[in-house]
C-alpha cells in the first residue's frame, strides 16, 4: 500500500550473464576474491558480499540459500518473490554466472531435481570481504557527516539496510535544511520509506510481513528519477512515482543511524533502533564504517523461545503466573485459539478465531461470548503481542497494547481460582521471553525452537490478478479469475491466435465418406 508519508525498502537484484573462466585466489589475501569449491555447502569462513556464483556440473538447476549468522539459511529470490535459480555449465568457458548483491557467511546450492544430488560439481564464489563489523544497536545512535562520507545531492540513490530485529525502531534519518526528507524504519514488522525531494509533500512507500520475527532481511530502495521502487529480501513490494517538481536529493549535514532529532510532530516516525545492522549502504557509501569505535558490541539478539504449531497440533503450558504473555503470528484460518482448562481438562475460557479471523470468546460455564472490541483482524501473517491477565475481579485480554476482550462477575473468580493449564493450538508461530515453551507438554505436529511459517503470498506471487491465498505454514494456492489457470495463474486458457482458436473449437471440413458436420458462427477476439 502506499501512502503520502515515508518508506522505501528495496533488496537482492540477481541477473544471469555470461563470463570467461575465474581466477581462484587465496580468499585471505585481497579484499575481493575468486575461490572453487568441490561441494554444494560452501563455508566462505566470513561474511562476505557475494558478487557472483557459478556452477559446472551435469546440466541441471539449483536453488540458493544463504547464511549470515546463527546457522539459518534463507532462500534468494527473484524480484517476482518466486527462487532464485543458478543453472549448471558442463565447461567453465561457458559458465553462466548468477549476480548478487547479498551478504553471506554460508552458501547452500539445492538441486531442483533429486537425481543432481550425487553428481560432481564445482562451485565458482567471486565475493568481496565485507569489512564493516556487525553491530547490535542498543537505543544508541550515531551521526555520519556526509561530506566526509562523500555523499551529495543525486537525482538516482540506492539505499539498503541489512537488519535483523524483534522491535520497531528506524534504521536512517536525513531531513536537509530544502525540505528534503530520507527516512527508513520498521514498524510492526513492516518496512517504510519516507522521502521528500523538496517539494514539502512527503511520500511513503512500504512492504514486508513479519520483518521483526529475528531473522535477517534486507530492505532496499531505489530511486531513479521519476521512479522508486521498495524491496525486500530481493522481492519488489512496491513502486511508486514522486509528486512534485522536484527530483533531487539533498541530504543534511549529518545522517542518523539508528535515531532521528526530537521532533514533536514526528509521531509516526520511531525513535530509536534495538537489534543487529551488517549493512547500511547509501549510494554505495558503508555508512555503518562511521560507527564509533568500541561503544557497539557483535551482533547479539536475546533468545526467544519459539515454537511452531501444525495442524492438528497443540502446546499445553502448566498455569504459573500471570499475566500469560507471549507473541504470535497464525493462519488465516478459523478455529481455536487459546483455551484455559483447569486440572481435570475441563474448559474454563476460550479465545478462538471466527470466520473473519477476528477472536471470540466464550466462558463455557455461562456460554458468554464475546467478539473482540475493537476488531483486530489477524490474517496479515504479521506478528502480534497477547497478554492475558486477571487483576482487580476483571479478566482482560490485550493484543497489540489494545484490551480488546474482558469479563467481569463471579465467572472471572472462577476462572483464576480453577484455571490449571493454557492450551494453544491455532496453527502458526508462537515466541515469549517469560513463558516456558521448551517445557511444555506438546501433542501432535510441533516444532521447538524455530518458526517454520513461510510467508508464500508475497506482492506478485500470483500474475494476472489472481488471489494469493496462504493454506499451510510452507504453501500456498492462487486462487486465479476467469480465463486463466496454473500454479501462479499464468496460463491463459484464450487461444493465443486466432488460428489456434480455429483449430481448437471449428471442425469446418468433413471427411469423404462421412457425414459433414453442423457448423456454427464463431468470433475470436
Amino acid at each position: 500500500m502506499i501512502h503520502e508519508t515515508p518508506l522505501v525498502l528495496v533488496s537482492i537484484v540477481c541477473l544471469l550473464i555470461a563470463r570467461p573462466s575465474v581466477a581462484s585466489d587465496p580468499p585471505g589475501h585481497t579484499r575481493c576474491f575468486d575461490q572453487q569449491y568441490s561441494t554444494l555447502e560452501v563455508d566462505l569462513k566470513a561474511v562476505v558480499s557475494l558478487q557472483k556464483l557459478a556452477i559446472l556440473a551435469p546440466i541441471g538447476i539449483y536453488h540458493v540459500h544463504t547464511e549470515t549468522s546463527d546457522g539459518v539459511f534463507s532462500q534468494l529470490l527473484q524480484k517476482n518473490g518466486r527462487p532464485m535459480l543458478l543453472y549448471s555449465s558442463l565447461t567453465a568457458g561457458n559458465a553462466e554466472w548468477l549476480t548478487c548483491s547479498v551478504l553471506a557467511k554460508r552458501l547452500r546450492l539445492v538441486p531442483v531435481f533429486s537425481k543432481q544430488e550425487n553428481a560432481p560439481v564445482s562451485v565458482f564464489v567471486s565475493a568481496c570481504r565485507h569489512e564493516t563489523d556487525i553491530i547490535t544497536m542498543d537505543d544508541r545512535s550515531f551521526y555520519v557527516d556526509t561530506r566526509s562520507a562523500g555523499l551529495v545531492s543525486m537525482y538516482e540513490n540506492v539505499l539498503s539496510v541489512v537488519f535483523r530485529t524483534y522491535y520497531d525502531g528506524i534504521f536512517l534519518f536525513s531531513g536537509a535544511e530544502q525540505g528534503d526528507l530520507l527516512v527508513a524504519q520498521i514498524t510492526a514488522g513492516r518496512v517504510y520509506v519516507i522521502f521528500d525531494f523538496g517539494s514539502l509533500s512527503y511520500m511513503e512507500i512500504s512492504g514486508g510481513t513479519a520483518l521483526n520475527d529475528g531473522a535477517w532481511h534486507e530492505l532496499r530502495w531505489v530511486h531513479e528519477f521519476d521512479s522508486v521502487e521498495l524491496l525486500v529480501d530481493g522481492v519488489l513490494e512496491n513502486s511508486t512515482s514522486p509528486t512534485g517538481l522536484y527530483r533531487k536529493l539533498d541530504f543534511h549535514t549529518e545522517i542518523e543511524i539508528g535515531g532521528r532529532p526530537f521532533d514533536a510532530q514526528s509521531n509516526t516516525i520511531q525513535s530509536s533502533y534495538r537489534g543487529c545492522l551488517a549493512s547500511v549502504r547509501l549510494n554505495n557509501v558503508e555508512l555503518l564504517s562511521f560507527a564509533p569505535k568500541g561503544v557497539y558490541a557483535p551482533c547479539s539478539l536475546p533468545h526467544n523461545q519459539m515454537i511452531t504449531i501444525a495442524e492438528g497440533g497443540s502446546v499445553s503450558i502448566p498455569y504459573s503466573f500471570l499475566p500469560f504473555a507471549f507473541e504470535f503470528r497464525v493462519l488465516p484460518m478459523p478455529g481455536e485459539f487459546l483455551k484455559v482448562l483447569e486440572p481435570k481438562n475441563e474448559s474454563l475460557f476460550t479465545l478462538f478465531f471466527n470466520k473473519n479471523m477476528s477472536l471470540e470468546m466464550n466462558a463455557n460455564s455461562t456460554f458468554t461470548n464475546h467478539i473482540s472490541q475493537p476488531d483486530i483482524r489477524f490474517d496479515d501473517g504479521s506478528w502480534h503481542s497477547m497478554i492475558f491477565n486477571i487483576r482487580n475481579g476483571r479478566l482482560e485480554v490485550e493484543v497489540d497494547g489494545v484490551t480488546i476482550i474482558w469479563l467481569e462477575g463471579s465467572i472471572v473468580r472462577t476462572i483464576a481460582l480453577r484455571m490449571s493449564i493454557f492450551r494453544l493450538s491455532a496453527i502458526g508461530c508462537y515466541r515469549s521471553h517469560t513463558v516456558s515453551l521448551r517445557s511444555a507438554h506438546v501433542t501432535g505436529l510441533v516444532q521447538l525452537d524455530k518458526c517454520v511459517y513461510e510467508n508464500k503470498c508475497r506482492t506478485g506471487t500470483c500474475e494476472n490478478e489472481g488471489t494469493c491465498v496462504q493454506t499451510s505454514l510452507t504453501n500456498f494456492r492462487c486462487e486465479c479469475r476467469d480465463k486463466h489457470s496454473g500454479t501462479f495463474c499464468h496460463t491463459s486458457v484464450l487461444p493465443r491466435s486466432c488460428e489456434e482458436f480455429f483449430r481448437s473449437v471449428l471442425s469446418l471440413y468433413s471427411v469423404k465418406g462421412t457425414p459433414r458436420r453442423q457448423t456454427r458462427p464463431v468470433f475470436a477476439r
